[in-house]
């Protein structure tokens, strides 16, 4: 079960360092979560994932807004994903789903 939800963690994450560097390649490097009337393809992937963990949708979109609040404020953008960056991004991911009753599982 760890297992496989580390799996989804790890595509989702995959997901958005492809998204990003699609951008880069294009000279516009998006934000992690975009939170604008206009949802970009990050805030998507970001609500597809959250939505498997919570039932309510709109709990998915406040625990996206949350967590692109979070890396706003601290200043975390895709490239803190690899090292040091990665823990504290996943804190942060697991500290606003459980704020709205979802549970998203620690990874090594």
């Amino acid at each position: 079960m760890m297992q496989r939800i580390g799996i989804i963690i790890i595509a989702a994450i995959g997901a958005v360092m492809g998204l990003a560097i699609t951008h880069s390649l294009r000279g516009d490097v998006p934000r992690l979560v975009d939170t604008s009337a206009v949802e970009s393809p990050v805030r998507k992937g970001c609500l597809r994932e959250m939505n498997k963990h919570t039932p309510n949708e709109a709990d998915a979109g406040r625990i996206c807004d949350c967590v692109a609040a979070e890396f706003d404020a601290r200043g975390l953008g895709v490239t803190d994903l690899f090292g040091d960056g990665f823990k504290e991004m996943s804190r942060i991911t697991r500290s606003c789903a459980r704020m709205y009753g979802a549970e998203v599982p620690e990874i090594d």
